[in-house]
């Protein structure tokens, strides 16, 4: 309903008012509230409340006049009142007088479990209701609201239950989102709150801190949540954004909009108010977030009451429910549909609205369950990622000898099969203790081995992938022998057959005992390297990609696992040891649901937000890395490149050649 993120970016400033107990009014008080409310979107001094409104009136809803009125007249009977008791009171004036009109959101609840049962959900681990379900009750001090330059409380979206404004958690300093309930009784609250937190393992909406005491009424509770930085799928849908995603984009946005309703209905929950506006987009990496539970029921739908035909102007309802018919999953469909259907529109992906069309189906019997949505939509967006793969990458950066082709395709490189007797033996343990395994842990994917070479009598290490294919394992065997002579990645011996299929082959590269990773040296061994020598270290990792990136090779999947160092060896103390997802002269696109991006902050914005991979997503990546190594370091080093190497639009990155010529020029100030 409401968005959880401003449409237009705000500067704030730290600067927090929280109420004091009104205890008297006298002309100190008076004046010093009258200093700090008008003009500004300020705080009542309500119970040891942090009230974000103003506007006239005091955050609780009533008049700022009558409140000093109310409180003079009071303090003379020797009595107080606060704010939620003075709005209590002027509600209840205001009974009478109340308009009778109603909206379409009042409805009543009927039961459909065994509706979910139709649509082949199961009950498997489905609680018979949400009573054990509950959050936590924050003390009133312990989130302080965000005020902009001119010292007015960042505001940040509306909605037909409540308002939302940019705070954050006392304490940790978390940034949040505080949902202020107007209208609202506790039970109306409550079952909002109860669904958001039972929802909170989906992953698909912004987790609860907990509930913040605004006065003392049941009802004066704001909602804290997680705050999600982006626009509403409104917003993205707006005309003037219309080339700012691109299709595979686009696609990423539909299928984590199918995928994530999906999780949902799989808990026995519709959203029952599925629209543009309840939709938020995470910036920059296009995470899908639905928002406002404000309609969600666990197992039951909404029978919607259409007083005066009221309903049939809200389009994104399924018909069935503006004829005041139960809704089900079904129902959350046709509003999902209605959904793709505005992307199709904008993004003009033709097959996209065909499943739009599907789910906008009048019988609801006759719309597309979510799970084949889900495969549907999965399948155009691989065919996409497939597009966009092919594209020929332009390398920048090459030397002036270097042309674009001189390189041979892939399919000449020769790749050599070991005998099965290839490896003497296997040391299970030996690898446990090395800071190799810490990467190949991180992978997740990769089953690792230290054996014995027979040809050279040396260590070596067998990398298998656990649901890796054949041609995969062929094309990241082709890379390594076509980056051999770079000296960035280790030297490839060749395929181990270890079963009687093709995906069986494990591959076997060099092994040097003494290497440790960067996450290692971050995490596990203290760092004790001067500047200098840390700006040497970073000087030989650009020049490998620099090599890399000539033989028009992308890594894809830099981080500071797969970056590893030989202490002892000075003339090349590093190498890239994961090549499982690089690309020659190709782009890569990750699958949404190939690995949860979301985790993977080393990668470019644009490429967790669907898009192509390409050189500066690799530049990216390392500067990643590098931030990650001057975070932890004690000395004064900081590198005033990485504010550009870092930027989210991949064009204003510096070029390999740029940032070499920059560390070595500091490298050399510090000798």
């Amino acid at each position: 309903m409401e968005a959880l993120a401003s449409k237009k970016k705000t500067s704030a400033k730290r600067i927090f008012v929280c109420g004091d107990t009104v205890t008297k009014v006298d002309d100190r008080l008076e004046n010093e509230v009258k200093r700090t409310v008008p003009g500004s979107n300020a705080v009542c001094n309500s119970t040891n409340a942090c009230c974000p409104k103003w506007n006239g009136k005091c955050c609780c809803g009533f008049n700022y006049q009558l409140l000093m009125k109310s409180l003079r007249k009071e303090t003379r009977d020797g009595t107080q009142k606060d704010c939620a008791e003075i709005k209590q009171s002027n509600k209840t004036k205001k009974e009478t007088a109340k308009s009778t009109s109603r909206s379409y959101r009042d409805y009543e609840i009927k039961d459909i479990s065994d509706i979910f049962l139709q649509y082949n959900y199961s009950y498997q681990n489905i609680p018979p209701n949400l009573a054990h379900i509950g959050t936590e009750l924050l003390d009133a001090e312990s989130v302080r609201y965000f005020r902009d330059y001119d010292d007015e409380v960042v505001f940040l979206g509306k909605g037909s239950f409540g308002e939302v404004y940019l705070a954050e958690m006392a304490v940790s300093k978390q940034v949040v989102a505080v949902k202020l309930f107007l209208d609202s009784d506790y039970l109306d609250i409550i079952s909002e709150v109860i669904i958001t937190q039972y929802l909170s393992s989906t992953g698909v909406i912004p987790k609860i801190l907990g509930l913040l005491p605004t006065g003392l009424m049941a009802s004066n509770l704001s909602l804290v949540q997680e705050y999600i930085s982006g626009m509403t799928l409104e917003d993205h849908l707006n005309e003037e954004n219309e080339t700012a995603l691109t299709a595979v984009n686009w696609l990423n946005i539909s299928l984590q909009l199918t995928a994530g309703l999906q999780k949902i209905h799989q808990q026995y929950v519709l959203l029952n108010d599925i629209h543009e506006g309840n939709v938020l987009i995470e910036q920059p990496y296009l995470r899908v977030v639905y928002i406002d539970m404000g309609h969600a029921t666990f197992r039951s739908g909404y029978k919607y009451k259409n007083y005066n035909g009221s309903l049939y102007t809200y389009e994104h309802l399924a018909p069935e429910l503006r004829k005041s018919q139960p809704g089900t999953p079904a129902s959350d469909v046709y509003s999902l549909g209605s959904l793709l259907s505005r992307i199709s529109n904008i993004s003009h992906i033709e097959e996209l609205q065909k499943l739009a069309n599907q789910c906008l189906l009048t019988e609801p019997s006759s719309r597309p369950t979510l799970s084949d949505l889900t495969v549907s939509i999965n399948e155009l967006f691989i065919k996409e990622k497939q597009k966009l793969e092919q594209q020929k990458i332009k390398f920048p950066g090459q030397t002036p000898n270097t042309k674009e082709g001189n390189y041979p395709p892939l399919i000449q490189y020769n790749v050599p099969i070991l005998g099965p007797n290839a490896i003497s033996s296997i040391e299970n343990d030996s690898y446990k203790d090395s800071a190799i395994i810490n990467m190949y842990e991180f992978l997740g994917d990769t089953k690792l081995q230290i054996g014995k070479f027979v040809k050279c009598n040396c260590k070596v290490m067998i990398r298998s992938y656990e649901n890796g294919s054949f041609v995969r394992i062929l094309e990241e065997s082709r890379i390594l022998l076509h980056l051999k002579d770079t000296g960035a990645v280790f030297p490839f011996h060749g395929l181990l057959p270890t079963g009687t299929l093709l995906d069986e082959f494990e591959i076997v590269q060099s092994y040097f005992g003494k290497m440790v990773s960067v996450a290692n040296i971050l995490h596990y061994y203290p760092l004790r390297l001067s500047d200098a020598e840390i700006l040497v270290f970073f000087i030989h990792v650009a020049i490998h990609l620099l090599e890399i990136h000539r033989k028009e090779v992308l890594l894809n999947y830099i981080n500071e696992y797969n970056i590893m160092i030989d202490p002892e060896n000075t003339k090349n103390p590093v190498w890239f040891s994961d090549l499982s997802r690089a690309t020659y002269n190709e782009a890569y696109v990750f699958l949404v649901h190939e690995i949860d991006l979301s985790d993977f902050i080393f990668l470019a914005p644009e490429v967790r937000a669907g898009s192509p991979t390409s050189p500066a997503s690799d530049i990216y990546s390392l500067c990643y890395v590098y931030q990650q190594v001057i975070s932890r370091l004690k000395g004064k080093t900081r590198l005033k490149i990485l504010q550009h190497c870092l930027a989210v639009v991949p064009e204003a990155r510096p070029s390999l050649p740029e940032m070499i010529m920059y560390l070595r020029t500091l490298a050399h100030s510090l000798r």
